[in-house]
């Protein structure tokens, strides 16, 4: 019971929990499951309804909670005999969302023991590496100072971030600094997805976006946070990035120049073309004055002594 009340301890705290012990009645014969009347009267509905409950490897299981007895009735004996339940066993209930529970199992027989999620905990040890602990998504959480916080992330998202986990071989958070705030944990986990989902979409960035990324992740790097891999990516894709634009740079200089030099020539164009028709005009008059002076040559030679 002490160690169901650790885990329940180190639940998140906006969700309601509360901690059962197995009783014979519980998980064999009639196979009735009553739950606390004060945290149903607050936190469950006031007719009957279907409550599930997730166990460790995320399966949903239905049952049937009758309010006017305040206990779960039909499929908590699936439940029971799936997960071979056994007198003095203790279950956490949490409350993740209306009317779903997400049950961790302390065995009486071993009270080290303790199913899916929590076993990752290990009450303080943290995991650095991936093999052994995480056979795949159903059984990876994200805990963060003892806390499991899947809750707190859409699946999708945890899909992606489990993606991420699994091709660096190691928990991207195992190595934040103890004592930060959940909420800004969360938020660190979604900007992260974000950011690599943008590196994967993106074709051609502006260097200005990928140093702002870079930014980012060398932020939640302080905080302890493996973004190592994707800081990495940004910087390759900044040195290609870097490398277009200067081509680019220099491609637009190039052209300047050019144009300055077309201009230059097009102003020696210009001179040229008027002093080849002041040249036009001035040989015409030229000519017109050659005739002139040849009549004029012609009566002077012919004249009288």
């Amino acid at each position: 019971m002490d160690r169901a009340l650790e885990i329940q301890a180190n639940l998140a705290s906006k969700f309601p929990s509360f901690v059962k012990n197995m009783l014979p009645s519980h998980v064999a014969g009639g196979f009735w499951l009553g739950l606390p009347k004060k945290f149903s009267e607050m936190h469950l509905p006031k007719h009957d309804k279907t409550v599930v409950l997730v166990d460790e490897t995320e399966l949903e299981h239905e049952t049937k909670y009758l309010a006017e007895k305040t206990g779960l009735s039909g499929g908590w004996r699936g439940f029971s005999i799936a997960h071979k339940l056994k007198e003095k066993d203790v279950l956490v209930f949490h409350l993740i969302q209306e009317c779903k529970f997400k049950v961790y199992i302390v065995r009486a027989n071993a009270l080290s023991e303790i199913d899916g999620a929590i076993s990752l905990l290990n009450l303080g040890a943290r995991v650095t590496k991936m093999n052994g602990d995480v056979k795949g998504y159903e059984n990876f959480s994200i805990i963060v100072d003892r806390l499991i916080i899947d809750c707190e992330i859409p699946h999708d998202l945890r899909v992606k971030y489990y993606e991420l986990c699994c091709s660096q071989n190691s928990y991207l958070h195992d190595e934040l600094i103890d004592g930060l705030n959940l909420r800004l944990v969360v938020g660190v986990i979604f900007e992260i997805i974000s950011i690599a989902d943008a590196i994967r979409s993106s074709k051609t960035r502006k260097c200005e976006d990928l140093k702002a990324w870079d930014n980012s992740l060398k932020a939640f790097e302080i905080l302890g946070m493996k973004v190592g891999f994707l800081r990495a990516r940004i910087n390759k894709l900044l040195i290609l990035s870097s490398d277009l634009e200067d081509a680019l740079k220099r491609k637009i200089v190039e052209k300047a120049k050019a144009e300055e030099e077309l201009e230059v020539l097009e102003i020696k164009r210009s001179r040229v073309k008027e002093l080849i028709e002041n040249s036009d005009y001035e040989i015409q008059a030229m000519k017109k004055k050659s005739k002139n002076l040849e009549a004029a040559f012609l009566e002077e030679s012919q004249a009288p002594w």
